[in-house]
């Protein structure tokens, strides 16, 4: 499996770096202000919508790896024995074995639905 081709993250919305105005950008945050090459999207709509489709969009990177992450984890459990996979359940229950996965996956996700700071 090749690895991903997009711009490595984090992504942030970034009101400083050149693109229209009236929409809110979407750029990789380690990049100098004003360079325009900096830029991966440009969100346009109505506030509410945009400011949420802003933050999809900048969390995109984060729900990829959580995402991948999250799928070797089920491949891993899936070449388990019955026995391995009830010694899983057993450390899930006990808050062990997947938990940071699962962390990181909700992580993300709050971070798309701006319950976080970008």
């Amino acid at each position: 499996m090749s690895g991903p081709q997009f711009t490595r993250g984090p992504w942030g919305v970034r009101p400083d770096i050149g693109a229209p105005a009236g929409c809110l950008k979407i750029a990789h945050p380690d990049w100098p202000r004003g360079r325009t090459d900096a830029l991966i999207a440009a969100v346009y709509g109505y506030k509410h919508e945009q400011e949420a489709n802003a933050r999809l969009i900048a969390a995109a990177p984060d729900l990829y790896a959580a995402l991948a992450d999250l799928e070797q984890s089920v491949r891993d459990l899936s070449e388990q024995s019955d026995e391995g996979v009830l010694d899983y359940i057993r450390l899930l229950r006990r808050g062990h074995g997947m938990f940071p996965r699962m962390e990181a996956a909700r992580s993300a996700l709050a971070r798309a639905r701006g319950e976080v700071a970008q």
